[in-house]
């Protein structure tokens, strides 16, 4: 009887101990056990933040956590590595003056930092923040992912930025430069929003030809932009965007980019066209017998825009014959000339 239940124990015993070997290690991570950093684990982000700040280095997150406090980063150049796992906020990471944050994802591209915070993460003056790899997503309403102020610097070198909520931006430039060589901004309805006079986008890297190739404009990819102001500090050197929600392009403006949807005459930059062509559009040259009008040298594609244009002393010149029963407005303050 006694060796009877010697065996009950011992199956009963291998039975636990296979359905522990079977369980992953974070179900036996101690809250303490959510960042590395220096040497050390921390249970919450703004520790381990402020040791790798004291150490120079890189704060690792080693298992899926949800961050309850706000967390704020001033003064110290610090990474932080997603380690394929996901950060929860539910309040905003603000990276403040004289910091430095680079966010990537050491594994094959899980990591990810969301949260429905509205901004999940600020930029404030003096402050860098570098996107390698990973995801960051806002999943509020309302909501933005990433927000610029005036002095900040937003650095998009891969990953995704992504709106999955009802959010209305995903990078919102209030002020600052925003760079963007690589990676994917989807999502919200505007997903990079040029706001104020003080906010410098640019999105690709020069084309190595006249012409981007294939592989260049999949190497960026914005879903919506919105140029709300000062349009010539928007440059598109490469990469593709969904549409132009709001906004136009000044004169001269660079752009090589390629676009998934029809954009309006009014909107492009003086003296060009829209052409599609493979199933995208560009943005080329406009030539004098294609223009509607003129005003001195500038051509336009059509006859409202050029007279939506026209500035006191100048002279407006028809170039082709206009039928059509749109309202052709000027501005009536100005003194102009009409040349048929």
């Amino acid at each position: 009887m006694a060796r009877r239940r010697h065996k009950k124990w011992l199956v009963c015993l291998l039975s636990v101990m296979i359905v522990l070997a079977m369980m992953p290690a974070t179900a036996f991570a101690a809250p303490e056990d959510n960042f590395s950093a220096g040497g050390q684990q921390f249970a919450d982000l703004q520790s381990a933040v402020s040791a790798a700040a004291a150490a120079g280095g890189v704060v690792t997150v080693l298992q899926d956590v949800s961050v309850d406090t706000a967390t704020t980063v001033e003064n110290a150049t610090v990474t932080i590595d997603l380690n394929g796992k996901t950060v929860t906020l539910s309040e905003t990471v603000t990276i403040g003056e004289n910091a430095n944050i680079t966010i990537k994802d050491s594994t094959a591209g899980a990591g990810k930092i969301t949260g429905a915070k509205n901004p999940l993460l600020e930029i404030q003056k003096g402050g860098q923040l570098t996107l390698e790899s990973g995801t960051l997503e806002n999943t509020g309403t309302n909501g933005t992912t990433v927000r610029m102020k005036t002095g900040s610097e937003f650095l998009m070198n891969g990953g995704k930025l992504l709106n999955s909520g009802s959010g209305k931006y995903n990078l919102l430039v209030n002020g600052g430069t925003a760079t963007i060589t690589a990676g994917r901004i989807e999502g919200g309805n505007n997903a990079v929003y040029a706001k104020s006079g003080s906010a410098f986008v640019t999105i690709g890297n020069k084309p190595a030809g006249a012409q981007q190739t294939q592989e260049e404009a999949e190497r960026v990819y914005v879903s919506a932009l919105y140029i709300g102001s000062n349009t010539s500090n928007v440059v598109l050197n490469s990469g593709t965007v969904g549409k132009l929600t709001s906004g136009s392009f000044a004169k001269g403006a660079t752009i090589n980019c390629w676009f998934e949807e029809e954009i309006a005459a009014s909107r492009l930059p003086v003296g060009t066209k829209l052409v599609e062509t493979d199933g995208h559009y560009v943005i080329a040259e406009l030539t004098r017998d294609e223009a509607a009008a003129a005003i001195g040298s500038d051509l336009y594609m059509t006859l409202a825009s050029a007279a939506a244009s026209l500035r006191d002393g100048e002279t407006l010149t028809l170039l082709q014959d206009y039928e059509g029963d749109k309202t052709i407005e000027i501005d009536g303050t100005y003194q102009a000339t009409i040349d048929l």
